[in-house]
This record gives structure tokens, C-alpha cells and sequence, in this order.
């Protein structure tokens, strides 16, 4: 099967899927990046800074139609050329909103190939009626042209199936990590976490509290920070660690400051091989937004073998998801912090639910992204006949 995969940018953890791939025997895979932002840095508006991604590996097939980093006369193939000229079986595009998503599903259709999608978009998040109407006949058209659908997680597919899409269009995909980059942290979890504490001065007994995204308003970090404030009467030494950065920090720092024993880290932007040590010495990770489709910090965290506690909201729970209500972690209302530091201090406070929290999270993390890596792809060429 000639599988070719077209999308904005190299994404961070979507990148590693693709190494895998162009490892199987079952597709020759391109991937057409409509840029090179990301292996250049750029301007993210919710980080408040220029990003770029280091380690990134493109062990496969690609092109790029546009090099910004580059000062390049040269004129870059357009996509439908790019498409034309590897001659796939299947195109695998990302929702329906870009420019080059809505050219590659065009030039499918047009050409009789098959289509496959993937996004994250969930249906937990409140969204208005005005936003839901405007969306729905676009979006119902979009889902009506794919031949396969790749599905995060439960929420996910609900998502889809509000739009009139059939479950025989599924095939569980779940979002792709950095598998073995974080296979090498696992095996070495307790240095990191000892480097990690020791580093912070953080007690060995004391409970070390996580959250992973911009620094922003609908991100809720103000929950957490205020959670530390109640647990800390229970927990004296308990650290929380806030991982990113953006517009809300000045903010949150001032709200840190009716703390008196508990702490909160501000680590700023950081690479992800120093957020994956981070998560090493995590005992609970919090996701506390508002809106959230299927969170990669949340899928890093449980393959790490971290319990966690988050919103109704976000788009990683769900029965065959990331986080299994009373399997690996706890789901409480969104904003409701006082139901939030019950189901954090309930975990806290035993050892042998963190430990039975802790197997879970790290035995679905492994099947998922065995999903991810490997059997996503068999599942697509046995569906088209290879």
C-alpha cells in the first residue's frame, strides 16, 4: 500500500508514528509537510514565544512545499504534483479546517484514492448552539468523504457520530507519543525522578503534582494552584509543578503567593525529553481545562504510569481511553476545585490506589501506542485489501 500523509507542519509527536511506519513492510509512506515550522522556530501566540523542536527525526520519505527558514528562490512542487507524482493508494489527512486538508481530500476524491482522517475534536467542551450549526454541514459533508475515520478515544468517536458518521468507518488510533524516547526515560524512572527532586528540593515523601500547557485562561492552571492551596494543610511539602508558558503566568505567580507551605514550579517552555523527567517524578498529573481535545501531555503522562485527575471537559477520558474513571485516575467537574482536591488528596493518601493507578495507566499507555505504531496501519491496509 502506498500511503501518502499530508499535513501542515512536523509535529513533535506525530513525527515519531511516521519513523514507525516507513518501518512497516505493509506501506511505502510519504509525507508531504505543507512547511518546515517546527524544524524552524516560530511565533505561537499561546506560548508568548518563538518555538522550535529539537530532536526531531525525519526518517522517512517527505517533502516540504514551503521552507520558511529558508531565503529560497526555489520553486517547491505544489501539493496536487507532490500527490500526482508518489501515486498513493490512500491519503491520510488532519481535519477539515486547513488549506492543504481540504486540496489533499479534493485531489483524493478527484483521483478515486481513498481517504482517511484523523483529528481530536471531542464533545465534552461546551460549545454555543451559533458555533455547532455554523459547524455541522461542513463538518457532515467532510466525515461523509472518508473512507476511514482514525479515532482517538471515546470522545472522539461520539464526536463523529453526532456528525452522522457510522462505526464502520472507525478504526482507534490513538494520539501518537514519542514512544521510544519515553521507553528510554521509563526504564530509567527513579534517577530521573531522584534528579528531579533533588534538584527542587523536594522531599521524598512529598506528593508532586503536575500539569502540562500554555499558560492560559481556558487551561484552568488557576484550579490547580488553588487546590495547592487547600491540600497543603493535609500535605505540607506538596510541589506542583506548571509546565509551559504563556499570558496567564504573572497572574498565577501572584495567586501562588497565599501559599505558605505548598509550591508551585514554573518551568517555562521546555523541550519534551525535560518534561518527560518531570513526569518521572510526577505522583498524580492534573488536567484542569475547559476546553481540550485529546491532550498528548495526557497520553505522555499515562505511559509513564502516572495516575491522574481531570476535568470533564477534556477529551482523554472515556472507557477505552487515556484515563478510565476509577481505573487510572478520577474525572471531576470542571472548575469545581473542591471536588478536585478531593479526588487528588483520595489518591494521595494511599498508596495502594497510586500503585494500582500507576499499573493501569502504564499497561494502557503501552497498548495504545502499539495501536498508534503498528496495528493502526495493519488495520488500514487489510481494510484496503493489502
Amino acid at each position: 500500500m502506498r500511503l501518502a500523509v499530508v499535513v501542515t507542519h512536523p509535529i513533535q509527536h506525530f513525527c515519531p508514528q511516521y519513523n514507525s511506519w516507513a518501518g512497516s513492510d505493509v506501506c511505502d509512506l510519504k509525507v508531504i509537510f505543507g512547511s518546515d515550522l517546527g524544524l524552524t522556530a516560530f511565533d505561537d501566540p499561546g506560548f508568548g514565544k518563538q518555538i522550535k523542536w529539537e530532536g526531531l527525526k525525519l526518517n522517512f520519505d517527505h517533502a516540504f512545499l514551503e521552507r520558511i527558514g529558508e531565503k529560497s528562490t526555489e520553486s517547491k512542487a505544489p501539493l496536487a504534483v507532490e500527490l500526482a507524482s508518489f501515486q498513493p493508494d490512500a491519503v491520510l489527512q488532519y481535519g477539515y479546517m486547513e488549506q492543504i486538508s481540504k486540496e489533499s481530500l479534493r485531489w483524493a476524491k478527484s483521483k478515486n484514492v481513498k481517504a482517511l482522517g484523523f483529528s481530536d475534536a471531542e464533545n465534552h467542551s461546551y460549545r454555543p448552539l451559533w458555533k455547532r450549526l455554523l459547524k455541522y454541514f461542513p463538518v457532515k459533508r467532510y466525515i461523509s468523504q472518508l473512507d476511514i475515520i482514525l479515532t482517538t478515544g471515546d470522545a472522539n468517536e461520539s464526536y463523529y457520530r453526532g456528525y452522522g458518521a457510522k462505526d464502520l468507518q472507525f478504526l482507534r488510533c490513538p494520539y501518537p507519543i514519542d514512544r521510544d524516547a519515553l521507553n528510554q526515560v521509563w526504564h530509567n524512572k527513579e534517577v530521573h525522578r531522584k534528579k528531579i527532586r533533588d534538584k527542587y528540593k523536594i522531599p521524598e515523601n512529598a506528593i508532586v503534582i503536575s500539569c502540562v500547557g500554555k499558560l492560559l485562561g481556558k487551561k484552568r492552571q488557576t484550579d490547580v494552584v488553588a487546590s495547592i492551596a487547600k491540600l497543603e494543610k493535609e500535605f505540607p511539602d506538596i510541589t506542583a509543578f506548571l509546565i509551559g508558558s504563556g499570558p496567564d503566568r504573572s497572574l498565577l505567580e501572584i495567586q501562588t503567593r497565599s501559599l505558605t507551605t505548598g509550591r508551585v514550579i514554573f518551568t517555562d517552555f521546555i523541550q519534551p525529553e525535560a518534561m518527560f523527567e518531570i513526569l518521572c517524578a510526577t505522583d498524580i498529573y492534573v488536567h484542569a481545562s475547559s476546553l481540550e481535545p485529546h491532550s498528548v501531555a495526557v497520553s505522555e503522562a499515562v505511559f509513564l504510569g502516572c495516575p491522574v485527575v481531570i476535568s470533564d471537559k477534556c477529551g482523554s477520558y472515556g472507557p477505552t481511553d487515556d484515563v478510565q474513571n476509577g481505573m487510572n485516575g478520577f474525572v471531576y467537574p470542571c472548575g469545581n476545585v473542591v471536588s478536585m482536591v478531593e479526588k487528588i488528596s483520595k489518591i494521595a493518601t494511599s498508596r495502594e490506589l497510586q500503585n494500582r493507578f500507576s499499573i493501569h495507566s502504564r499497561q494502557h499507555g503501552i497498548r495504545a501506542q502499539q495501536l498508534s505504531h503498528s496495528d493502526a496501519l495493519m488495520g488500514i491496509a487489510k481494510s484496503f485489501g493489502y
